[in-house]
């Protein structure tokens, strides 16, 4: 954990100094759009769109409805609520501090968006698929965690692919998604103490 929130500052910082914009973000996008990933525009904005707010609201709401008809302990369903709010309230707070100028242009509008970093897209995907999946696994089930990264992780390099090939996102941006949401869903699915007492032979 300490790893990725070295990580997260350092990309910040580049991003904030403008390195990051001359050392990667801009060679790696001419590397995109000199290819033609013969992949549908609509299909790439489908898979984006399914990382959006309501989306994500409803995955939520479901997981934590099977929580409680599955009968989980109501850790697992305060930690699901308390790990997607802190998400989207943490994403925010960077978006609004930073304030970075996005890498594309919206359809209707004559200049690129603001609030770019980091993806809130992936963060989301990222948190809420890999959250969900542990919440309403049994508790203390072997591999949950390690299951619920390998979801998140999974879903959101989809996730992450499509806002590339679409140019929605600076790759920096989606690096620090990744870092920010792995941090976050490493930290919501740590087991307490009181689990770990109780699972201790």
């Amino acid at each position: 954990m300490l790893l990725l929130a070295a990580g997260m500052v350092v990309v910040t910082a580049a991003v904030v100094t403008g390195l990051a914009d001359r050392l990667v973000d801009e060679p790696f996008r001419r590397l995109i759009a000199a290819h033609d990933w013969r992949v549908p525009d609509r299909v790439l904005l489908a898979l984006v769109r399914a990382g959006d707010a309501d989306v994500m609201v409803f995955t939520a709401s479901v997981a934590g409805v099977l929580c409680v008809l599955l009968a989980r302990p109501l850790g697992h369903l305060v930690r699901l609520v308390g790990g997607c709010l802190a998400s989207a309230v943490l994403v925010r707070v960077l978006k609004l501090a930073l304030d970075r100028t996005g890498s594309y242009t919206m359809p209707g509008e004559l200049e690129p968006g603001q609030g770019a970093y980091p993806s809130g897209h992936v963060i989301s995907v990222l948190v809420v698929s890999g959250m969900a999946l542990w919440a309403v696994a049994p508790d203390g089930s072997p591999g949950g965690r390690g299951k619920a990264l390998v979801l998140g992780g999974s879903v959101s390099a989809v996730e992450s692919a499509a806002i590339l090939l679409l140019h929605q996102h600076w790759l920096t941006d989606v690096v620090a998604g990744w870092m920010l949401g792995l941090l976050l869903l490493l930290v919501w699915t740590t087991p307490s103490r009181r689990t770990e007492r109780a699972q201790s032979p």
